[in-house]
């Protein structure tokens, strides 16, 4: 896998080393698909940010043994799957830069592996013995999944939810894998049960942040450093802070611009420096940056009753990453 440049990996180059070799042995299937796709996804990179988690909060609360890898390994698999799902479901031709695993042979083969992936996790930490951590991650996926579907759901009338439905559905399809990354490795680290329940806090509040920044991205970023075009998540009628917040707070002809800048049917179609400008007009940026902004801060609030040191400051440093970062 590529380096991610992940702020706070300094402390887990190692083990991300190890993770990666876990999910390579995991990969070499008999069936040739499985490690074909597994190197088109090694090909396109990408942050590694919750193995890590899985490894600093291991290391937070006391060792970061053979079990935390393992655990991280999982976790990204899972997080991989998910990608490949997420893809189908968005119709999404492109996948950090490059081709989707779907454009590039198939939502059959897309869904197939995914599935394949879920099923190989569970086996493993079955075979381990570990069957909280089978808890855990059926709980996130379960958790994203549904997420995933009040979004579909709502998808109809996409610009006319209310913040709290958004929040609702972050929290559960970006903000549980997190937080079962870190609840994790609080697991193979010893954890008490109050530093369980604050590292899982943590994850949930560090993955509101990221997709908060990222809603901001879809809309501010460049498109070389996203490897996507920007407007991608918009045009898709996908959930983003900064519009929500601009349509619900605008007067009525701004409000009807706004309408009509983003009913397009492709990021092609979208003008995105003046929807960027109609947003902006009507407080969306500047609401989605205070909003990111609150929850790392929670993130960071999280972590006071950790012991000092520093895997704490790494996972600091995630939380303050998570809202400057340009990718």
């Amino acid at each position: 896998m590529k380096s991610s440049g992940l702020v706070g990996t300094d402390l887990a180059v190692r083990e991300i080393a190890a993770v990666e070799a876990q999910i390579a042995r995991l990969a070499a299937s008999r069936t040739a698909l499985i490690p074909q796709v597994h190197q088109h996804l090694v090909q396109a990179g990408g942050k590694r940010l919750r193995p890590t988690l899985t490894i600093l909060s291991a290391k937070a609360v006391g060792e970061c043994d053979d079990r935390a890898i393992l655990f991280a390994a999982m976790v990204e698999l899972t997080h991989l799957a998910s990608l490949m799902h997420d893809d189908i479901v968005d119709n999404s031709a492109t996948r950090r830069g490059q081709a989707s695993v779907s454009a590039r042979w198939s939502n059959g083969v897309a869904v197939l592996v995914a599935d394949w992936l879920i099923a190989a996790i569970s086996h493993k930490l079955i075979a381990h013995g570990e069957f909280a951590a089978v808890d855990i991650l059926t709980g996130a996926v379960r958790s994203m999944c549904e997420a995933e579907l009040l979004h579909l759901e709502q998808r109809a009338r996409t610009w006319e939810l209310p913040e709290a439905t958004y929040l609702e559905i972050v929290r559960n399809k970006t903000g549980a894998l997190m937080a079962a990354a870190c609840e994790l490795g609080a697991l193979a680290g010893g954890a008490t049960p109050a530093q369980t329940d604050a590292l899982r806090a943590f994850g949930f509040a560090l993955g509101m942040a990221f997709q908060v920044q990222d809603d901001l991205l879809d809309l501010t970023g460049d498109p070389a450093a996203l490897g996507k075009p920007v407007g991608t998540d918009i045009a898709m009628g996908q959930l983003t802070l900064p519009v929500l917040y601009a349509l619900e707070n605008s007067s009525d002809g701004l409000l009807d611009r706004l309408r009509a800048a983003v009913t397009v049917t492709s990021p092609d179609e979208l003008e995105i420096p003046r929807l960027r400008a109609l947003v902006e007009e009507a407080g969306g940026i500047e609401y989605a940056r205070r909003t990111a902004r609150r929850f790392a801060q929670e993130a960071s609030d999280c972590l006071a009753t950790l012991p000092a040191g520093p895997p704490v400051e790494a996972l600091n440093h995630l939380a303050t990453h998570a809202i400057s970062r340009e990718a």
